[in-house]
């Protein structure tokens, strides 16, 4: 976990961290640097936090073997600026966030599959005070190419992860 009250995670911090398969981001963290987590051997799940503002230059870059093997990443509202960089490599990720945010848009952009988040805990609540929690109902939007309306919506099953 990184630890709470981490606001920035700097250029290269894990980069090529053979070691790291999983990450967990505490509230607080408003940046994650160029190339932080490139080439790390992450699988899953990952959830930004609230509050994060930034994904900078190939952060989940995946240009090995041994790289990224997220499949999809939850993007708060509160997130203004993803670097068209940011998950290169990443064949098949799923971006999760909330229909008209910021990442959103870059999903349609960037040609990643994305789910909306239709409600979830924030993180002032009681639940949250002892470990991160989202608990997360969502549908699954896919447009029509080149005609740009709506030809699917299918709810989810409620999903439960504690990390």
């Amino acid at each position: 976990m990184i630890p709470s009250g981490t606001e920035i995670i700097g250029d290269y911090a894990f980069a090529s961290t053979t070691l790291l398969s999983e990450v967990y981001f505490s509230y607080g963290l408003k940046s994650i640097g160029n190339r932080a987590f490139m080439d790390c051997p992450l699988e899953g799940e990952v959830v930004l936090p609230n509050g994060l503002l930034h994904i900078r230059e190939n952060a989940f870059n995946n240009n090995s073997s041994a790289g990224s093997k997220i499949t999809a990443v939850t993007i708060p509202d509160s997130v203004n600026y993803i670097h068209e960089d940011a998950f290169k490599g990443c064949y098949g990720l799923i971006i999760r966030c909330n229909i008209g945010s910021y990442a959103a848009e870059y999903a349609e952009e960037h040609n990643f599959r994305r789910e909306a988040i239709l409600e979830e805990i924030d993180e002032h609540s009681e639940l949250n005070s002892l470990n991160p929690i989202v608990i997360k109902s969502k549908i699954e939007v896919q447009k029509s190419v080149g005609i740009g309306r709506v030809n699917k919506l299918s709810l989810l099953s409620k999903k439960y992860s504690c990390s």
